[in-house]
């Protein structure tokens, strides 16, 4: 029978994961969202993924989609409950990585426990905010390190199947070959006295990342993009505007990986390794300072285990245990019916932020006749889901997948107004130019050439060759995912 000592910690781990779970379907738009669902419901209908792209008329190379088993998952989640569903397979996701530190901490002391998934939390939470493929990244490297430290006997089979999951639903993979790599190079053994097994399995993993669509191609993409300039925040280094909490999460890791070291009695290099690459990439871009904090958080799980074990439970009367047992129902009800209310008080997914789009703009744009649109990087998947095919877009979030690095930075300096954007801009000839208020020089060259300003906002602007009709959306209030 459960102790009355062991029972408020297991009351306590359901209690919090029932109201962890409401408030991860509390879910924010990123720029990417709506594009993300509509490649999705694309590849559900059509059974296809298409290497020339409908909703662009600037794709300059062949689209490869290495997130395309994620947009599905996504897409059906969609399809099945709307926004709610998008909102509980984010949840559900967010739960599993806490389950597997809550599980890699097994035999540790609940408070202890708990602070490891308040960690996390901290140090991931612009992964875990949004519906994203890369939260995906985020499960698999938790569920590999894992694996690493504390191998089950399935290990040897269970990473390369991983991997091949892995490289149809994120970039990430990448990061996690590594860190099997560095694991196995410097000593690290999957199972004690398995070496020979343990390098078939790197070898397998590297291998499982073959089988996609693409084959080799990712491969050769995967090299392309770690070279790839990118101007977008969280590809950036630490120096160049992370936050006070970026700092810190980075800071903070650094210094629970120090101490992991230090404690660790073998002073093992696998783990060393693993968490000197992981430090020094999180300094470098800032993105993967989630999958730092979360690595760092299962290797430290040993030698927190050491320092503050669970407390071996006390026997008590059958009648003490049966009144504990019925006291635990009081808080797992409460968890319950607060997680549900969570849940179900609102199904929207929050657009906010500098990058939101202005639904002005979106509302004029509707009732215009088929042409190619001028618009902005951020808002290029939310033109896409509101007016595609109807209406092409220059460029999007898809970023390296359909669109080279000379566009990128052509494109750029079309919204800048720069002298070769500007001769760009008239070689494009679009029927329609959205873009931010600030782009003073490029509206400046489109009512000079003729065109006409159907939409002027403290936000943005949309100039066209063709008078359009004017909307009657008002301005203000946040918006919600997919409007």
């Amino acid at each position: 029978m459960t102790s009355l000592r062991s029972s408020p910690a297991s009351t306590a781990a359901w209690s919090f994961a029932l109201l962890g779970f409401g408030l991860a379907t509390v879910t924010h738009a990123d720029p990417d969202l709506w594009g993300h669902v509509r490649f999705g419901l694309d590849a559900l209908a059509t059974h296809s993924l298409p290497v020339t792209d409908r909703y662009s008329f600037t794709q300059d190379r062949a689209w490869l989609n290495h997130e395309w088993l994620s947009e599905v998952v996504m897409a059906a989640a969609y399809e099945a409950l709307g926004t709610l569903g998008l909102r509980l397979l984010k949840a559900g996701m967010v739960i599993c990585t806490f389950a597997l530190i809550w599980r890699s901490y097994r035999g540790t002391a609940w408070p202890a426990k708990l602070v490891a998934v308040a960690w996390l939390v901290f140090g991931a939470v612009h992964m875990i905010a949004t519906v994203r493929p890369q939260l995906w990244s985020l499960l698999f490297t938790l569920a590999i390190a894992r694996q690493l430290v504390a191998p089950s006997r399935h290990a040897y089979w269970e990473l390369p199947v991983s991997f091949a999951l892995w490289a149809n639903l994120h970039g990430g993979w990448i990061v996690g070959l590594g860190i099997v790599g560095l694991w196995v190079v410097f000593g690290g053994i999957v199972v004690a006295g398995k070496r020979m097994q343990t390098w078939a399995m790197a070898g397998a993993c590297v291998l499982a990342t073959l089988a996609t669509p693409y084959g080799v191609r990712l491969w050769t993409f995967v090299w392309e993009t770690v070279q790839f300039e990118r101007a977008i925040t969280e590809w950036r280094p630490l120096w160049e505007g992370a936050s006070g909490g970026e700092w810190t999460a980075w800071i903070g890791t650094v210094s629970l990986s120090l101490w992991t070291v230090r404690a660790s009695r073998a002073r093992d290099l696998a783990r060393m390794a693993v968490l000197l690459l992981l430090a020094v990439l999180a300094f470098r871009v800032m993105r993967i300072g989630s999958l730092f904090a979360a690595v760092a958080v299962v290797f430290a799980s040993t030698w927190v285990r050491r320092a503050w074990p669970a407390r071996a439970a006390d026997d008590r009367p059958r009648v003490a245990a049966a009144v504990a047992g019925a006291l635990a129902v009081v808080p797992l009800g409460l968890a319950a019916v607060g997680a549900i209310r969570i849940t179900t008080a609102t199904s929207c997914i929050v657009s906010t932020g500098p990058w939101a789009a202005d639904p002005v703009a979106i509302e004029v744009l509707s009732s215009a006749p088929p042409g190619v649109l001028v618009t902005a990087f951020d808002w290029g998947q939310y033109a896409i889901w509101h007016l595609g095919p109807r209406i092409r877009v220059s460029v999007d979030g898809r970023r390296e997948t359909i669109y080279s690095q000379d566009h990128l930075k052509r494109h750029d300096e079309v919204v800048m107004g720069t002298d070769s954007g500007l001769t760009a801009l008239e070689g494009w000839q679009p029927d329609y130019v959205w873009l931010p208020s600030d782009a003073r020089n490029t509206r400046r060259w489109l009512e000079a050439h003729g065109y006409v300003i159907a939409v002027d906002t403290p936000r943005s602007f949309v100039a066209a060759k063709t008078p359009l009709s004017a909307g009657n959306r008002a301005l203000g209030g946040p918006r919600c995912f997919p409007d």
